[in-house]
Parts: C-alpha cells; sequence; structure tokens
C-alpha cells in the first residue's frame, strides 16, 4: 500500500545562507495510481511537446528512405542512422514543399514550417507551434515553456535567426546558451549562478534534510528514483563546473561572452549538447515545463564543427553547404547532418531512459524535428525534414515513412504534432504554405 504524500514539485532551501535554491522532484510513483495512468486523485498526467531544430537542412538524397510503409516495411537512410535505437519510436514525412522565393530561403523556411507564414524582413508573422500548444499545454508548469540553445552561430540579423521560438508577430522567445544560468534558473538558485559556481557544494547540501525524510515515507521504487534523480543532478553539477563561464546578458544571447572567442560560441560541441539536453529532460520530467523549443544550430547557421575533424575548420553554412552540390560528393553536409541527429539521439535516449508514469518520458511527449531548408546547396524547399519522435502514449503512430505524392506543404507537419497530442489548432498558412490539417497517415487510428 502506497503511503499517502503530498504532490510536491520542490524541495526548498539555502547554501551560504544567501543562496536561495529549488531542487525539482521527479514524478513520484506515490503521486500515481495504482496502474500509473494517471494521478492518485484521477487528474490526467501531463501531455508534453518540443521543437528540435537544427540549420542549414539536409541532402534528400541521403536523408528520404527507400521504401515507404510502416515497421518492417522501411528503414532509415544514410543521414537518419544515428536514431536507429529509436525507429520505433520515429515517423518520416518526405515530399512535403514549402514553395517560397529564393530570396533569404533559410529564414522564410525557419519561419513558415513552425508558424505557417512566411517571413516579415527578418522576423515572423505569427506565433510559433510550441508556444501555440504552451497555451493548450502549460498550465500548471513552473515555466509556460522552456527555449534552450546550444550554438548561436549567425548569419543574418534578425530575430528568425536567433530563435526558433516567437509568441506572435516581432515577438521572439530568446533562447538561453548557457548551461550554468539554465541550471541556475531551473533550480531556482539567487542570486546569479556566477555565484553559485564559486561554492564547493552542492544544491543538494541545501534540501539534504528534505531529501533524507522523503526518502524515508516512499516505497522502494520511488527511492530508487530519488537516488538516481539526486545523482543526475550531481552529475549534471560536476560537468558544469568543469566548463568555462558563458554568461550572457538574458535579453542579448547573441553577443560575445568576456573571455570567450567567438569560434567558441560559434560551435555546437557535443559536452555542451549533452547538459542543455539533460537540463531539458530535467524541466520536463519534474514537471517545471510542458513545451521546449531546443535549438542546436540556428536557420542558416555559420557553425562550425571543429570536433569533427579539420574539414569542419570551415563555416557549415558558407562553405561546406553552399558547395556541396546535388550528390554532396565530399560528404561533409551528411557529416554535418549525422551529428546533428546524433545529437537528437541523446535527447531521446534521455527521455526513454525517464521513467513516467506507466511509461517513459518519451512516450508523453512529442517531438517535432525540422531544420529552415529542404537542400541547402541551392536553396530547395522540396523534401523539408519532417521528423517525429516520442507520444506512443498520445497520439502518434510511430515506425513510419510517409511519401507526399503531390508536393503538399510542409506546414502540415506542425498540425500533425498537434493532433498527435489531440490539440486542433485549425488552419495555418495562407497562400502555398495553408494547411488544414495533420498527416493522418502519422496518427495512430
Amino acid at each position: 500500500m502506497k503511503t499517502p504524500l503530498t504532490r510536491r514539485q520542490v524541495l526548498r532551501g539555502a547554501l551560504g545562507g544567501s543562496i536561495a535554491v529549488a531542487l525539482p522532484l521527479p514524478r513520484l510513483g506515490a503521486w500515481l495510481n495504482d496502474s500509473g495512468t494517471a494521478f492518485a486523485d484521477g487528474a490526467a498526467l501531463p501531455k508534453r511537446y518540443g521543437t528540435w531544430f537544427f540549420g542549414n537542412g539536409v541532402i534528400p538524397s541521403r536523408w528520404v528512405p527507400d521504401r515507404e510503409g510502416v515497421g518492417d516495411q522501411w528503414s532509415l537512410s544514410e543521414q537518419l542512422r544515428p536514431l536507429s535505437a529509436f525507429k520505433r519510436r520515429l515517423s518520416v514525412a518526405t515530399g512535403y514543399d514549402l514553395d517560397l522565393p529564393f530570396e533569404l530561403a533559410h529564414l522564410r523556411g525557419a519561419a513558415a514550417v513552425l508558424t505557417g507564414l512566411d517571413k516579415q524582413e527578418t522576423t515572423v508573422r505569427a506565433p510559433s507551434i510550441d508556444q501555440l500548444l504552451a497555451d493548450r499545454l502549460g498550465s500548471g508548469a513552473a515555466f509556460r515553456s522552456l527555449e534552450v540553445a546550444v550554438s548561436e552561430a549567425l548569419s543574418f540579423a534578425g530575430t528568425i535567426c536567433r530563435t526558433v521560438s516567437h509568441s506572435g508577430r516581432n515577438a521572439p522567445n530568446y533562447p538561453e546558451g548557457d548551461p550554468n544560468r539554465l541550471f541556475a534558473r531551473l533550480f531556482g538558485i539567487a542570486p546569479a549562478s556566477e555565484e553559485m559556481r564559486t561554492l564547493e557544494a552542492s544544491v543538494l547540501d541545501a534540501v539534504l534534510d528534505d531529501l533524507s525524510a522523503l526518502r524515508r515515507r516512499v516505497g522502494v521504487e520511488d527511492r530508487a528514483r530519488l537516488e538516481a534523480h539526486a545523482d543526475g543532478v550531481r552529475a549534471m553539477e560536476r560537468r558544469l563546473q568543469a566548463m568555462p563561464s558563458i554568461c550572457a546578458a538574458p535579453d542579448a544571447p547573441n553577443v560575445r561572452h568576456p573571455g570567450i572567442t567567438s569560434d567558441e560560441r560559434e560551435e555546437a560541441p557535443p559536452e555542451l549538447n549533452r547538459v542543455m539536453a539533460e537540463l531539458t529532460v530535467t524541466a520536463l520530467a519534474c514537471d517545471l515545463t510542458r513545451v521546449f523549443s531546443f535549438m542546436l544550430t540556428p536557420p542558416a547557421a555559420q557553425v562550425h564543427y571543429r570536433h569533427l575533424g579539420a574539414d569542419y575548420d570551415a563555416s557549415f553554412h558558407d562553405n561546406i553547404v553552399h558547395v556541396a552540390g546535388p550528390d554532396d560528393d565530399l560528404g561533409l553536409v551528411t557529416g554535418g547532418v549525422l551529428y546533428a541527429m546524433s545529437c537528437f539521439a541523446e535527447m531521446l535516449e534521455l527521455m526513454e531512459s525517464t521513467p513516467d508514469g506507466d511509461g517513459t518520458l518519451l512516450d508523453r511527449t512529442v517531438i517535432f524535428a525540422t531544420s529552415c531548408i529542404g537542400r541547402g546547396w541551392d536553396h530547395d524547399f522540396f523534401d523539408h525534414p519532417l521528423l517525429f519522435a516520442g507520444g506512443q502514449a498520445l497520439g502518434h503512430r510511430g515506425d513510419v515513412h510517409h511519401r507526399s505524392a503531390t508536393r503538399e506543404p510542409a506546414t502540415r507537419g506542425m498540425l500533425t504534432a498537434a493532433e498527435m497530442l489531440g490539440v486542433d489548432l485549425g488552419p495555418v498558412g495562407e497562400g502555398t504554405t495553408y494547411a488544414d490539417r495533420g498527416i493522418s497517415e502519422l496518427l495512430r487510428a
């Protein structure tokens, strides 16, 4: 028999006499009904949504799977191969188009695929899909939505290049690119994270007594969950302490950081992706937010992937994507896409390993992964990347490759993600971007 336990989302304490700390808690079995399908009081478990974005597009001949179908009828393409462990959790939609003018194509694509409407100058004209869904999914969470970035490499000015989340016309939600600041925000640390870094202490120290008391009140499985959560928090702290400080003003995330070279801020290193993914997953697991946008690289990103080798010392946008040619002869674009998909796979793995109700966090999270362009070398919007993951406890069928035979608008992707969550957003877009329904082949019957 479960011990009656009030649903508490955080444990509060202080370090050094002045630094406030709020340790968010994972969802415990003691809060749920006997089957784990709802809370003990009958309330439904939350649904979650995430946009996962990577700039500069793909090589369609290496992205599009050879065959359509469900399950064993299709296999992952070369550029999707890092996601092989999650094939049954994925759906890939290909053959979709945006049919927009060539000028500033990366900005047009990023705006249209996430808001439904073409850009106006260098900003958007409508809310992005994450913000539309935050209105439906975010009630009760500490943060209405969470915006995260790994690389801040820019090619153009304007709000579209600095974020993929927008509350409306000229209303950008700039992402946090510093893991220390994000950690401080999620863990309720005050004052600033830089002061926290100077302490030889853990946020766990501030709530040790309450955490110990909570352990004594719960069952064996919940004790193990709390231990794993505490271990994960401490591991994140150690990684952050080992990384250089890259604090920036929160209202100007693209400014160069003191003591950090511009080249370092233009990279998307695996260790930074890892800790940002861990922080995002922690926020979801502890119900601090139910909606996120995760920008690995911005639209048209002048990112450098130097950890991939000497060939990637050049700008991925200018010197690799734009000179690749139709077959990506050097394979450098494919190398960049493979790296992006490996970063995506890392987030999926973290979600899959996080219990949630009678399943995992990935079961109750729908993730829409996309880019700013289809084929980057000539700015073609055809075969715009539309990739869906998770949500098997919701409305996502999974393990599907569906190809449009009529070059339908890629804006159907955002409606598909909403329908997987049981949300009807109504029509979006106008002209060639108009869409009034999702992609039914990807939805669970």
